[in-house]
Order: C-alpha cells, then sequence, then structure tokens
C-alpha cells in the first residue's frame, strides 16, 4: 500500500481539496478542475510503480490478479456510493432522474465519459446536472488500467523471449516503460490539440480517453524514474545530507502546490491556455510534490511516521470524491444558504465514507487491511463492536438499497424541460421548411420538372436566388412604426437565439408576426455572429435586429458583441437581450456577458438592451428545474415577451444605425 511511502498521501488530499473547493466554491477556484489531473498523476505513478516493483522481484508481471486489484479498489466504492446517494434524489424535481439507468449503466461500466460526449453534454453547463457526471475519471482511469496492464504484460512476455540475463530484463523494462509512457503521453496530448476548439462543445477534448489519459503517463515516466523502492546508493547520498535534502524537498512541494493553486484560481475551463498548457502544466507539478514525498520519506528520520489524519483523509478521498458530487446537487438545490448545503454535503460525504471503508468493504473484501485500535487509526471510537456495528451496517445498507430501487423504478425516462425543448425545436424546424416552401411556390407556381437525371435543384436554387432578389428590394421598405399592443408588433424583426429563447418562440411568433426567429441549443455568441454575417450578406436583416444570446459562453465574447455592435450595416436597430443562468457565478462568462452589455446600455444610439435578467431574476422560481430555462411556464414566457415588446419599442423610438 502506499502508506509504506510516508508523506505522499498529502499529493492525494491536494487533488481532493483542490476538486471540493471548485464544485463548492468556484468563485475561489474556477480551475480546481485540475485536481483531477492530480489524482491521474498519481495513479499513473503508483500504478507503474507497483508493476515495476513486481517485475523486479519476480521477474514476471501477472496480468489477472492486477486487473482484480484495480477492479476492487474502484468497483465496490463506486457501487456504494450510488446506493447511499440515489435515496437523496426524492428531494429534488422529477426531472432530475430523467435518463438515470443510462447514467447509472455508463457509470457502473465504466464509460460516463463517452456517454456525456454522445449526449452532447458538457462538463459545467447541462440542461440538467447529471447525479453522476463525475465518474467521468473513473472511465479514464479504468481505461487507463486494461491499457497500460495489457502492455506492461506483453513487455514482459517479449523481454523473457529476447533477454537471457535477469538484471537486463529490469532495466530493459523500465526503458520500454518510459520510451511507451512517451508515445502514448505525446500522442494523447496532441489528440486534445486536434479536438479542442473554443467554439465548439469543448468537453470532447475534455472527456475523450484518447486525448485526456496523458497525465497517467507522465505520473508512469515518474513512476520509472521515482518508483517505490530506491536504489541503495541513492538512498544512502540522501540520509548522508539529510538536512539539505529535506528542506530542499519540502521547499520543491510548497512551490509546486502553490503553483498548482494559483493556476487553479486563475484560470477557467473553457479558456484556451487550459488545454494547451494548464493540464500538462498541473500534471508536472504534480510529478514534482510526489518527488518531493519521495524524498521525504528517505531522508525524514523512520520514528516520524506520517500523521494520522493524513493517512485517514487519503484513504477516504476517494470515497468522498464519490459521494460529495450528488448531495451536492440535491442539497444546492434544495438548500437556499450555499454555506449550508457545502457543510452538510460535505458532512453527510464523510460519514458515508467512514461507513464505506471501515465497516462495509471489510465484509466482502480487504478484511487484514483495516484497523480502528487506539493509537492506529484515526477512528479511534471504542465503542466499535463487530457484535453491534455489522448487523447495524447491514440494516441500513438494506434500507439505502430499497430506497434506491424505488427511486430507480420511478425514474422520467425524458425530463419535462428536455420534451419542452424538443417540441420546441421541431416546431421551429417545421416553421422554417413551410416558410420556405411557401416562398419557393409563390415564385415557382408551376411543378418542378425533372431534366437530364438531375432533380429540381436548379430550378430550386434559381427561385431561392429570385427570392433572395425580392427580399433585397423589400428590405428596406418595412413599417417602421411600432404598434404595440398585447399580443401584435407590427415590424419587421430578425431575431437569433439559444435554447432559452427557444422556449418563448411560439409566444412570440404570436406577438411579433412579422418575425423571422431563430434558435437553437448551445448557441454562442461567436455562433450568432456567424449566423448574422450570413444574413447581412444576402440582405435578409429585418430593420430590429434581436440578439438573445450570452448563456453559452465562448471565451471572446466580448469581442463578438462588439463586432455584432460595429459591423451591423446601417439602417438597422440592434436589441441584445441579456441572459440568465441561475447557477453562474461571477467567473462565470455568462454573468460577465451581462453584466458587459448592461454597461453599454447608452453607449451607441441604435442599440438597445432588454434586461430579461433584471426581470427574471425578481422571480427565478418561474424558471423550469435548471433554473436558467423557461420550460412550460406560461407566466415566464409571457415575461420573456413583454421583456422583448418594451425592447423593441425602445427601439423604435431611437435612431437606425
Amino acid at each position: 500500500m502506499m502508506a509504506k511511502v510516508r508523506w505522499i498521501n498529502l499529493v492525494r488530499i491536494v487533488g481532493l481539496s483542490l476538486v471540493l473547493i471548485y464544485h463548492f466554491f468556484k468563485d475561489i477556484l474556477p480551475g480546481g478542475f485540475f485536481g483531477v489531473d492530480v489524482f491521474f498523476t498519481f495513479s499513473g505513478y503508483l500504478i507503474t510503480s507497483l508493476v515495476i516493483k513486481e517485475f523486479q522481484k519476480n521477474k514476471t508481471f501477472a496480468f489477472l490478479p492486477y486487473l482484480k486489484r484495480r477492479t476492487m479498489r474502484i468497483f465496490p466504492p463506486l457501487l456504494f456510493s450510488v446506493i447511499f446517494t440515489l435515496p437523496f434524489v426524492k428531494l429534488l424535481p422529477s426531472d432530475f432522474t430523467a435518463g438515470l439507468d443510462k447514467q447509472l449503466a455508463s457509470a457502473i461500466g465504466f464509460i460516463t465519459n463517452y456517454f456525456e460526449i454522445f449526449k452532447g453534454g458538457s462538463y459545467e453547463a447541462q440542461l440538467l446536472p447529471h447525479l453522476y457526471i463525475h465518474t467521468w475519471s473513473l472511465a479514464l482511469e479504468m481505461h487507463y488500467y486494461l491499457l497500460w496492464g495489457l502492455f506492461c504484460y506483453a513487455t514482459v512476455k517479449v523481454l523473457k523471449v529476447i533477454i537471457k540475463q535477469k538484471e537486463h530484463k529490469v532495466n530493459a523494462f523500465k526503458i520500454t516503460v518510459i520510451f511507451m509512457s512517451l508515445m502514448l503521453g505525446l500522442s494523447s496530448y496532441l489528440h486534445m490539440q486536434s479536438l479542442f476548439n473554443q467554439y465548439s462543445n469543448i468537453s470532447v477534448a475534455y472527456f475523450a480517453t484518447t486525448s485526456h489519459i496523458y497525465p497517467f503517463f507522465i505520473g508512469s515516466i515518474f513512476g520509472v524514474l521515482f518508483g517505490l523502492e530506491v536504489p541503495d546508493k541513492v538512498s544512502q547520498t540522501l540520509i548522508k545530507k539529510r538536512k539539505f535534502f529535506t528542506m530542499i524537498s519540502i521547499i520543491l512541494f510548497l512551490i509546486s502546490l502553490i503553483s498548482l493553486v494559483i493556476l487553479s484560481a486563475s484560470t477557467n475551463f473553457e479558456e484556451v491556455f487550459s488545454y494547451r498548457y494548464g493540464f500538462i502544466l498541473a500534471s508536472f507539478l504534480t510529478s514534482i510534490m510526489i518527488v518531493s514525498c519521495r524524498s521525504l520519506h528517505e531522508t525524514v528520520p523512520k520514528r516520524i511516521n506520517e500523521y494520522h489524519i493524513i493517512s485517514h483523509l487519503a484513504d477516504l478521498s476517494y470515497p468522498i470524491y464519490l459521494f460529495h458530487w450528488p448531495l451536492f446537487i440535491v442539497f444546492s438545490n434544495v438548500i437556499q444558504n450555499k454555506i449550508l448545503s457545502v457543510l452538510l454535503t460535505f458532512a453527510l460525504s464523510y460519514v458515508f465514507s467512514l461507513l464505506e471503508f471501515y465497516f462495509i468493504e471489510p465484509m466482502f473484501y480487504r478484511k487484514n487491511n483495516i484497523n480502528l485500535k487506539q493509537n492506529e487509526s484515526f477512528v479511534n471510537i471504542k465503542i466499535f463492536n463487530k457484535n453491534i456495528t455489522k448487523p447495524v451496517t447491514i440494516f441500513i445498507s438494506a434500507v439505502f438499497v430499497l430506497i434506491s430501487f424505488k427511486v430507480f423504478a420511478e425514474r422520467k425516462d425524458i425530463s419535462d424541460l428536455e420534451k419542452e425543448q424538443m417540441v420546441a425545436n421541431v416546431v421551429q424546424e417545421v416553421d422554417n421548411f413551410e416558410a420556405l416552401k411557401s416562398g419557393v411556390d409563390n415564385l415557382n407556381p408551376e411543378p418542378v420538372v425533372q431534366r437530364e437525371g438531375i432533380s429540381g435543384f436548379d430550378n430550386l436554387k434559381d427561385s431561392l436566388r429570385q427570392k433572395q432578389t425580392v427580399q433585397s428590394k423589400t428590405s428596406s421598405n418595412f413599417e417602421k412604426t411600432v404598434h404595440i399592443g398585447r399580443s401584435r408588433v407590427n415590424v419587421n424583426v430578425t431575431m437569433v437565439g439559444d435554447s432559452v429563447a427557444l422556449g418563448a418562440r411560439k409566444k412570440l411568433l404570436e406577438t411579433i408576426p412579422n418575425a423571422f426567429i431563430d434558435t437553437k441549443g448551445s448557441r454562442s455568441l461567436h455562433d450568432g455572429y456567424n449566423l448574422i454575417t450570413e444574413w447581412q450578406k444576402s440582405n435578409s436583416l429585418g430593420e430590429y435586429v434581436v440578439v438573445a444570446l450570452g448563456t453559452n459562453g465562448c471565451e471572446d465574447w466580448e469581442t463578438y458583441i462588439n463586432k455584432i455592435i460595429n459591423e451591423l450595416e446601417p439602417g438597422h436597430r440592434l436589441i441584445f437581450v441579456t441572459p440568465f443562468d441561475g447557477h453562474w457565478t461571477e467567473t462565470w462568462r455568462s454573468y460577465k456577458t451581462m453584466q458587459y452589455l448592461r454597461s453599454i446600455k447608452d453607449k451607441y444610439k441604435y442599440v438597445t438592451i432588454a434586461d430579461w435578467y433584471e426581470e427574471i431574476s425578481k422571480q427565478p422560481e418561474l424558471l423550469g428545474s435548471d433554473k436558467t430555462h423557461i420550460g412550460g411556464n406560461s407566466k415566464a414566457i409571457q415575461m420573456f415577451v413583454d421583456v422583448l415588446e418594451n425592447g423593441i419599442k425602445s427601439a423604435g423610438a431611437k435612431e437606425v444605425k
């Protein structure tokens, strides 16, 4: 066990701390997701060190026992975390259970990362947060175990055939492991760079095993170079200059730790820097911390043991990681007070981790590894008695299993919010198709004739060209007077929006019959700018141009707001709808977008701000279960329409560009 190397458990605690602070207080540590890469690098170091140690000792590597050990380490805590957290989902709106069967199957099957890619989900922004999305990291871990175990097994078999001398086999094995770690790690890093695109779903680059597995291989290299066993000459050198190397090790550890904290405090998930340099830098800083702790193990006198609380928290780091996320989703949605929800989440995560690690697991395996005796563990409760704790543990577990089955049985296949979004999207597609068909029929009443084996594509193309010509001739002749009524706005409006605006599209069309509204989920300001540019080139922009974007942040959000404003052609009025996200913090780009839009309210004569944020923040309970989308609430829909009506009315009183 890693407890044989003193102080190295500090690295695991650092990784857990970064992740917890990131999830609980994202404003403080917006880049705390690097804590997962700390775990990845540590796992690569640990696994490779154990493999090297086994090969040095036995001159072989047993793949199946290795895989069994890894599976038993990772799977039982995962299973119990599901059993103990699922009952709390009863406290949430039923929408949170949508697709729960697929989430659980992906988690237990160690494919959550590819499930999220397939679903098009983002690690930070989802319609409804998945309860077990954090198990994507376990998927990567298991994939690494399989890949690396098979490689090491194959390498050992080949070396047995081509090299006869035992001491040469060990050196050849180490060199091969380092070389393959370099090659696989470099390939993975380059694959992340090829997948990463800040204007599309960047979570593909983040989740994929092939693009995010390289921290494990960085750890593997350091596992070969600074493994569990240090050569006698090196150990003697360290001991001879004990004070010097102890001081150097502590300084290096602290510098690496501080650098990692600074990196986490100054970087966020969507930044290009994170993908180009952040993850790899976090892995190297972790490796330095590991080497520093490895040195301390040699230089600090043997009588000075690792503090019990360090080993205790390190033992519980994995189950706490598993328990905290689903519990935090529950309590952060149920309890309004952020501090209280965090405290309750951590307290229950700790209690369940104690129960799982010290009582449940030893019933099935690790029976000789758990010790609760006085002065041998941080947990020193004398009332622990097998005759009492075992039946109590079984009873508690059975109750949670029954409730979990009930929650699972009552799950939804799809949330109401998703249904509404899907229906609205289909209606929009049908509307657009019918509008296009109507335009083509009016311009080309004769049936399309197929000629020379080619479908009526040319006729359709000519008709569309005629339609664009008509639009360009008439676009400046639309009624410019604004007539605001309860249900009618007689102006020509072109609107581009995201999934928030999609929920109000039907009501908006009833209110603004001359409007052309194009809304789409996950649309960013970058996407909106490109769409407006296309419409502008085809002379199909209405006099009133409405931009209802910003919920989905992109890195250059300010740039694209300014480009939309400055590149808008004369003769138009521009209306921005401020975004609102019930989960955002001050570090989120959507929040910064809202602030920026409100700050330019009076800067341009032809720009108007329709302040959706101001109105809905007074009654956020009207929103859907994700606290961001309108959902099917008629009052929220009417409020959105009213905001836009007032924005158009204000724009009509201003000058055109």
